[in-house]
Order: structure tokens, then sequence, then C-alpha cells
């Protein structure tokens, strides 16, 4: 058992991204970083999810910093064909906030403090793009995000895209003998409210983080996978979905 230590590194270095916004949006005490690109008021709006970014040193010392190293999601997001697109980063990632601490890049990832403030995020995304319909997608432990703000915003949200991702974490972490994400929302549990819309699941190929047998056990519509053959869980992925 780890000490719960503050986030000191402060704000770590924020990406351009050509054409978006930088929002960043206050809620429960956390900042959650957000990209806005608005070309067409009104227009449906695409939300990305960032995943659990750099959690983990190692296999048993999470790190300081969560901020992914990558830009895999950004760029999936700045290169989106929807005039309206959002890329939602998780708390604590880009940006430092007085809750952060390892808890909420380890066992609760998925925390209701988190998963709130997130929402927080998605409805401003909404507001200022005036959106009626949105379409989710969610990288990684991103795609648990997504699912669980599709099953939030049901009505408002029509479809789910997950890459490489996890919507069932409990099966996962018993799949490696992990300890399990105590703390923790399930997207699994609001399977029924996600799992009827229009959807579609990525798996790669030579994934080991998120492998394809796993992956296939909490897809309710098998005919909704596309496995990606050559792709690991963060490379040989198409620079747009």
């Amino acid at each position: 058992m780890f000490v719960f230590l503050l986030f000191v590194n402060g704000c770590a270095s924020l990406p351009d991204m050509r054409g978006f916004d930088f929002v960043p949006v206050s809620a429960g005490g956390f900042t959650v970083p957000m990209w806005l690109r608005v070309n067409k008021a009104g227009a449906p709006l695409k939300i990305w999810f960032e995943g659990d970014g750099f959690a983990w040193r190692t296999p048993t010392q999470p790190s300081y910093d969560p901020t992914p190293h990558g830009r895999v999601v950004l760029t999936w997001a700045q290169n989106d064909a929807a005039e309206n697109v959002a890329y939602i980063a998780r708390p604590c990632q880009y940006v430092d906030s007085d809750p952060c601490r390892f808890y909420y890049w380890t066992n609760g990832r998925f925390d209701p403090a988190v998963i709130n403030a997130i929402d927080a995020a998605f409805v401003r995304a909404v507001e200022s793009a005036g959106a009626k319909d949105v379409d989710v997608a969610g990288y990684s432990g991103g795609a648990t995000v997504a699912a669980l703000l599709a099953a939030r915003h049901a009505g408002l949200v029509r479809s789910l895209t997950t890459v490489a991702g996890v919507v069932d974490h409990a099966l996962w972490t018993d799949y490696f003998g992990d300890s399990p994400l105590d703390g923790s929302l399930n997207a699994a549990a609001e399977v029924k409210v996600w799992g009827a819309l229009p959807q579609k699941h990525f798996i790669g190929g030579k994934d080991k983080v998120v492998p394809e047998e796993l992956a296939r056990r909490w897809i309710p519509d098998p005919k909704t996978i596309v496995v990606v053959p050559g792709a690991s869980h963060g490379k040989g992925w198409p620079d747009s979905f």
C-alpha cells in the first residue's frame, strides 16, 4: 500500500492543438483540461476522452504526473472530420489541482468525483457548441469514461466509439490478477443503456494491455468489433477514425 502524496509538479506543458481553444473547466476542486473546436454552432459534437495517461512509472509505483506522454488521442481529435470536436483529458493530466493524489489515477481513476468533474466539461462542451446530438469516443480507460457519460446523457449521446478500450474494469483487473479498482465506477453496470447505442469498438490485434479475447467479453455485440491487426495498445493505429 503506497502513501498518497500531493501531486506537486504543477502544470505540464500544454499541447498545441491547431484550430482548438483551450477551455479549462473547474469542477469539484479539479481543473479538467479541455480543447474545443466549434466550426458550426448547433451541429453535432464529437467528444474524445483521453485514456489513463502515464499513471504508473513501474508495475508497482504510480507516477507523479499522469499526463500522457504521447499525442495519440490528441491526433485523433485534431484529425476528426466532425464540424465540432472536443478533446477532454482527465483531472490531474496537464494541469494540477488541489485534490490531485495518486488515488485519482490508480484505484480511483473512475471515482465519482473524477467522473463528475469530466461530466462538467462534457456539459460545457455541449453548451458551447449548441449541440443537440453528441458522439462520444474513448481510448483505453477513456472508453469507460465515454460509456459512463453516454449512459448519463441518454437521449443526447447518439453513438459510442472505443479504441483499445476498457469498459469493464472488474473483468480487466481480474484477468491480469491485479487489485480491483475499489472506489471506481464501472461502465459495465450501465451496459443496458450504452449497449443500446450505435457503436464501434476498435481492438488491436497485438494489444497486450487490452487483449482481443478479453475485450470481446465486455462488448455487447460482436458485429461492432473491428480488429486492427498491427496495432498494439499505443502504436499502429490509423491517424483518424
